[in-house]
């Protein structure tokens, strides 16, 4: 690649033949080029699964959201049916202490 410049002889940096360069410089440059491309493909795929990580977690929450409130409604339904087992079990306790008192007047 020597050249005349301005007048001047320019000497290559280069020692191998300008058609070797050319070779070597062509590869080079197809291989940086299906560099970035490889990148260009794993950065969607990594942006892809993190969309499908992001609608996954939103469900999940969801879910757990609805799972939450179905526990706390059938929490205060427990606690209630307790209440009723309770206010029965002191009825029935207060008639059966006045049907003893009563059989042993008897």
């Amino acid at each position: 690649m020597d050249g005349v410049v301005g007048g001047k002889e320019e000497v290559s940096a280069y020692r191998s033949p300008a058609r070797v360069l050319a070779d070597w410089f062509r590869k080079s440059r197809d291989n940086w080029k299906q560099k970035y491309m490889d990148l260009q493909a794993e950065l969607k795929r990594f942006k892809v699964r993190a969309y499908d990580l992001e609608k996954s977690r939103e469900h999940w929450k969801e879910q757990a959201a609805a799972h939450q409130q179905q526990i706390a409604a059938l929490q205060a339904q427990v606690e209630q049916l307790q209440a009723q087992v309770s206010e029965v079990k002191a009825d029935s306790g207060v008639k059966k202490g006045a049907l003893a008192t009563a059989a042993r007047a008897r």
